[in-house]
């Protein structure tokens, strides 16, 4: 399976936002899982989200894993046009309940979209704890460093050593 690379959520605040928050920038690595022979590869390419919404939509209620985290990924963003955040809490939750680390980063992300960092923070956490290094640790301690919390260095360096910029750039500011 190809991962292919999501819009900086920086970006994508810009849009809700005069000025990107600290937090927005650290989750640029975010993909969504799409199998690059498949059908929902050609909607992604063509950037036809509305469809590739009400395909995902349809797996995922039959319970197929993929196609949820497709749901949830381009419900938690305004990038594609279909942002519902409470949609993309409904449809991430329960797989973030069974231990789905990836899950746990795209529901924290629509937390985040919505302002609600409170919600965001444990499920970056949880998620770091359990190897998310690039992502959650970097969304993680970026909240941190603006919350100027002592532990925000931990996180960042470890998200750091996993190849995350933003925290590595976030580092060198400390």
């Amino acid at each position: 399976m190809r991962k292919i690379p999501l819009i900086a959520l920086a970006l994508m605040a810009t849009r809700l936002v005069a000025a990107p928050s600290i937090e927005t920038e650290a989750l640029r690595e975010y993909v969504i899982p799409v199998d690059s022979t498949s059908y929902t590869y050609k909607l992604y390419e063509e950037e036809n989200y509305q469809e590739l919404l009400d395909i995902s939509r349809e797996g995922c209620f039959a319970g197929d894993r993929n196609a949820c985290l497709i749901d949830a990924t381009l419900t938690a963003t305004s990038r594609y046009g279909v942002m519902d955040t409470k949609e993309a809490v409904r449809v991430a939750a329960p797989l973030c309940e069974k231990g789905e680390t990836e899950a746990c980063e795209i529901e924290a992300m629509a937390w985040l979209m919505r302002g609600q960092k409170q919600y965001a923070k444990p499920l970056l956490k949880t998620a770091c704890d359990k190897g998310r290094w690039v992502k959650s640790c970097s969304a993680y301690g970026i909240i941190l460093y603006g919350e100027k919390d002592t532990n925000a260095t931990r996180y960042l360096k470890r998200a750091c050593d996993g190849g995350s910029s933003v925290a590595c750039e976030t580092l060198k500011h400390d």
